[in-house]
């Protein structure tokens, strides 16, 4: 089902951008009939984007193809017709929201990632102060390595801006 769903959206994606190409979207000189045709439209894919069963990245891409859409539409227009333009954003919302939790969902395993490479990172630098003397036991600091190694990998992926700073100091 999910995957009908997403070559139906991809279908009325591709159409509208041969559509838009060909001047149907967005063309200076169009007559405020077609264009309020148009927004109506839009605004009818954005509300079968709401509650459809689509990947959210995919979906996110959808609505803001749409809003990109609007946006060329309205720039063309002249006029603001505002009740559209709250409806729309509206259902963009609504269409938005399993995508909010989603990438909210995201963050904040990256973050726990973070956090727990962090504590890795501190139990690594306490290990290495009980090293002392000449002669440490050279298969333990191995295992050590290896496990830490390991470990470091299960807790990916982290933020970008942060990554490198942890790798660096994890190396």
């Amino acid at each position: 089902r999910e995957r009908v769903v997403e070559r139906q959206v991809a279908r009325r994606l591709a159409d509208d951008e041969a559509r838009h190409r060909a001047g149907g979207l967005g063309a200076a000189g169009q007559h405020d009939d077609e264009i309020r045709a148009q927004r109506a439209e839009l605004i009818e894919r954005m509300q079968s984007l709401v509650g459809a069963e689509i990947a959210p990245e995919q979906l996110a891409i959808h609505i803001r193809k749409l809003q990109e859409e609007w946006r060329t539409l309205h720039r063309g227009a002249g006029e603001d017709d505002s009740e559209e333009e709250k409806r729309f954003k509206t259902l963009a919302n609504k269409a938005y929201e399993p995508c909010k939790v989603h990438f909210a969902a995201k963050a904040a395993q990256r973050a726990e990632n973070r956090a727990h490479r962090e504590a890795l990172l501190t139990r690594l630098a306490e290990y290495t102060t009980t090293l002392t003397g000449d002669s440490p036991n050279w298969r333990r600091v191995i295992q050590t390595l290896v496990e830490a190694r390991r470990e470091w990998r299960q807790y990916a992926p982290v933020d970008q801006d942060i990554a490198e700073a942890l790798q660096a100091r994890f190396k």
